[in-house]
């Protein structure tokens, strides 16, 4: 009778632990569950956001306006400035010379800069303008590149030795000046950047654009990119400097192009 009730003391501890190594599987799993699908929507949450405000100042940028005399203030108008879109703006002075002259790239590069200036702290950013393929009379190539970057510098200590420059904290830089720039070597060091940077939110947008030639105006095609990421630290980036990037200081009013050309 003591041997019978033993085994059935035995028998219900056995039982009490497997119930509990259940239970205690279950809130392991539970709470791994919850804590991961936490992260997921928080993570997705933020992507979403970025993307929206991608999307968003890509219509601000290609909607905006200038004075129409890039001398003139856009603020306390008088009567006797005119104002136009700076995409019109853009177009024309495109289908002057089949490229844009110094000054409309520094009043764009100044109008992306101020329009992206909310996340410009946090984030590093490449807004593009290019011929995504060849079309008649008008060959494949990037127009207009404007690069924001974060600056770091390595301390060489702790953990995490890499910290946003003093002076500068950061760059902005106009690429791919001149009929000299390579579509192929830009668009692959392109993709090389975005991999390295991690999660990106993106921006597209289709353009129509006119080059003259001896008749008439020709429309073609052309694309309007928007790429936004966290400012990170890409290593060594070598072609930035290159000669194929051609790549220039914004914040300067004046630069010599013609080395690109």
């Amino acid at each position: 009778m003591d041997a019978l009730k033993e085994n059935r003391g035995q028998a219900a501890v056995t039982d009490a632990l497997y119930f509990l190594l259940i239970v205690t599987s279950i809130s392991v799993f539970l709470f791994s569950f919850s804590n991961g699908y936490g992260n997921t929507v928080s993570a997705q949450i933020v992507q979403n956001y970025n993307s929206d405000f991608a999307t968003d100042a890509l219509k601000t940028i290609l909607y905006s306006s200038t004075p129409r005399n890039p001398d003139s203030s856009i603020y306390g108008l008088s009567s006797e400035v005119e104002i136009d879109q700076l995409l019109a703006y853009v177009k024309e002075d495109y289908a002057d010379k089949r490229y844009l002259t110094e000054k409309t790239m520094l009043i764009l590069a100044q109008d992306i800069n101020s329009i992206m200036a909310p996340l410009g702290d946090n984030f590093d950013y490449i807004f593009y303008l290019s011929v995504p393929r060849d079309q008649e009379d008008v060959r494949q190539k990037f127009i207009f590149i404007f690069f924001h970057k974060t600056n770091f510098e390595n301390i060489g200590t702790g953990r995490f030795p890499n910290f946003v420059a003093d002076d500068p904290p950061r760059t902005d830089l106009l690429c791919s000046i001149g009929e000299n720039a390579d579509f192929g070597t830009i668009n692959n060091s392109l993709k090389d950047l975005i991999i390295r940077v991690g999660d990106t939110a993106q921006a597209s947008a289709k353009i129509t654009m006119v080059a003259e030639d001896e008749i008439t105006f020709r429309p073609f095609e052309t694309q309007a990119d928007l790429v936004l990421w966290d400012a990170t630290e890409v290593g060594s980036v070598p072609y930035f400097k290159s000669s194929e990037w051609c790549c220039i200081e914004a914040g300067i009013e004046h630069f010599d192009s013609s080395a690109c050309r």
